[in-house]
């Protein structure tokens, strides 16, 4: 396996680049990210892999269309797969966030309404020839597929998660149960291509606009409302989401009034009926997947409102009080 620089210098002789430096973006989660003076480059070293060319495939359709990166190239071999983008300058927004005044915090939530309906209005026909998102995704499509899957992914992160240490039986029944119970209130809402991940760190800032929304990762065809789910995350968490030496100043009360924005400015997007419940079902489904992959090391009481665990309770605490 090579080590990450020679995997870079590698991607940039296959596109042809001969930039003034390169460096490493700390803050990249699933891929390798390097940053240039005019392109971002992702690597993917997971085996049989395709979520980058998927990704490059999707920014394609979508040129012209919202604002986000255009694609230079993107290519794999035996060990990687690559995506080579056109650097937009600007912030994160999250970054910008805390310098922004009240008008302009209403402003940028206003723009990112108007693109979320672009993106969700788009044409998606194509995306039957593309390869399936990345298994982070556990819903997608429409109506009875996805009360499927949602009752098919809670079970099986249930079957793992059942009989580890600092984890509630009742608990996990309970988030089983409803998402069981609850599969007809996916026929009311309609499906569209999402981001996705459409958190504040993958908005970009300058002068006043939404300049780029980026890592287009796990977007596809899913109902519509499941954008707010990593956004409601985003807004009660925001220092989940940013590089470490960002979290102090990411802070939630900064983001209170986000959703009472987007609510006024997309009203399309909260309007189909059971909003509450699917909102709990998307909630349910996320946090139980997080806990198969992140076991609670301690009791729900001593861990952070953050971790899966405590976010798991809470939110089936929630559906018992009503």
């Amino acid at each position: 396996m090579t080590d990450p620089v020679t995997r870079v210098h590698r991607v940039l002789k296959a596109a042809r680049l001969k930039p003034r430096s390169v460096a490493r973006i700390s803050s990249g989660q699933t891929n390798e990210v390097w940053r240039t003076d005019s392109h971002v480059i992702r690597i993917n070293t997971a085996v049989n892999d395709t979520r980058l060319s998927r990704e490059a495939r999707i920014l394609d359709k979508l040129a012209g269309v919202i604002p986000c990166p255009r694609v230079t190239c993107s290519g794999h071999s035996s060990t990687m797969e690559w995506l080579v983008l056109e650097r937009i300058p600007g912030s994160m927004l999250t970054s910008a966030w805390a310098g922004m005044d009240q008008d302009q915090r209403r402003q940028a939530v206003g723009q990112l309404a108007g693109i979320l309906k672009q993106l969700h209005a788009v044409d998606t026909w194509w995306l039957d020839q593309l390869p399936f998102p990345p298994p982070q995704c556990e819903l997608a499509g429409h109506g009875p597929a996805v009360a499927i899957q949602a009752a098919s992914a809670a079970k099986a992160a249930v079957d793992s998660l059942r009989g580890l240490p600092f984890v509630e039986t009742g608990i996990l029944h309970a988030a089983l149960g409803f998402i069981q119970h609850h599969g007809h209130i996916f026929d009311t809402v309609a499906s569209g291509l999402i981001h996705g991940d459409v958190h504040f760190d993958n908005v970009l800032w300058r002068d006043g606009r939404i300049v780029g929304i980026v890592d287009f990762e796990y977007s596809r065809l899913a109902p519509v409302d499941l954008e707010l789910d990593i956004l409601q995350r985003f807004c009660a968490f925001p220092y989940l989401f940013v590089a470490e030496e960002r979290e102090e100043a990411a802070r939630p009360e900064l983001f209170e009034e986000v959703q009472a924005w987007l609510a006024e400015e997309y009203p399309a997007l909260y309007a189909a009926p059971y909003l509450r419940e699917r909102l709990a079902c998307y909630s349910l489904i996320y946090d139980l997947s997080m806990l198969v992959r992140h076991p609670p090391t301690k009791t729900v009481e001593l861990l952070s409102p953050a971790h899966p665990s405590a976010r798991l309770y809470n939110t089936v605490a929630a559906l018992t009080r009503r």
